[in-house]
């Protein structure tokens, strides 16, 4: 790996998240690290080495998380699931913190986070958020923001580039659900129209009560969805196998446009 390897982090509430930004990284011709060795020795500090986890504090976890490593040329993109979204400022630090000061001073490109909306509106979703990590980052630490710099991060001693993505387009309430189904209508039209069906049947049931909450419709459609394409699998796995988002899809649905331009940003940050 040459010496001009530079790296962003990507911080999100999900898996589903993290294999929908993986997915529009891959069709712009970013690549996955599937091996430890693919990994930069530097950046496999951040990868957890002992089972249980520290940070799970000794919780016996199935899984030991790590981000997921992507990249191009020398740019790496790393994308974590924090596991939910009052875990996004800890799983930041505990990503950055096995890392030299150096190594990160001389490398880190920009820091995003990716989240729902939910019942909020965009922008009172971020102010939240914004609030959330402020707090998070109050001890004065390693990492803080600042009011009146929105789009900065101060990591250690260096200003960094620092985005939010609130999902379903950085406008509307919602969630990551609304952006996979304007995906399956573009792809699967069929499926999608039978699998509406299904649900809003299911909804009738008094044993369905939670499909009439929020987003929990959408959500359901999708892994109705999911499960004809990968039976037996999570979400997530469809996401990455299968056409939610494709190529043509980037640029003619405005719903994963709008994803693939904040994706854009991420990618420039590395030049």
């Amino acid at each position: 790996m040459s010496d001009d390897l530079r790296f962003s982090l990507v911080i999100s509430e999900g898996p589903h998240d993290v294999e929908a930004a993986a997915k529009v990284l891959r069709l712009k011709k970013f690549q996955r690290a599937r091996k430890l060795h693919e990994v930069p020795a530097l950046l496999q500090a951040v990868i957890p080495r002992h089972y249980p986890s520290e940070n799970k504090d000794g919780e016996l976890c199935r899984i030991v998380a790590h981000p997921s490593f992507l990249f191009k040329e020398n740019y790496w993109i790393l994308l974590s699931n924090a596991n939910g979204e009052s875990n996004l400022g800890g799983n930041l630090d505990e990503i950055l913190s096995p890392l030299s000061k150096q190594y990160v001073d001389t490398t880190l490109r920009g820091i995003a986070v990716l989240a729902d909306a939910d019942a909020k509106n965009a922008d009172g979703k971020r102010r939240a958020l914004f609030s959330q990590l402020s707090e998070a980052f109050a001890d004065g630490g390693d990492l803080a923001l600042d009011p009146a710099k929105p789009d900065r991060i101060r990591v250690f001693a260096h200003s960094r580039p620092f985005g939010m993505y609130i999902f379903p387009d950085c406008q509307s309430c919602g969630t990551l659900e609304r952006v996979l189904l304007a995906g399956a209508q573009n792809t699967y039209p069929e499926l999608l129209k039978e699998a509406e069906k299904y649900v809003a049947y299911a909804k009738t049931l008094l044993y369905a009560k939670n499909l009439t909450s929020g987003s929990n419709g959408e959500k359901a459609v999708v892994g109705v969805i999911a499960n004809a394409l990968r039976p037996g699998k999570a979400n997530q796995v469809s996401i990455h196998d299968d056409d939610w988002f494709t190529k043509e899809s980037l640029t003619s649905l405005a719903l994963h446009q709008a994803l693939s331009e904040f994706i854009d940003t991420i990618i420039q940050w590395g030049r």
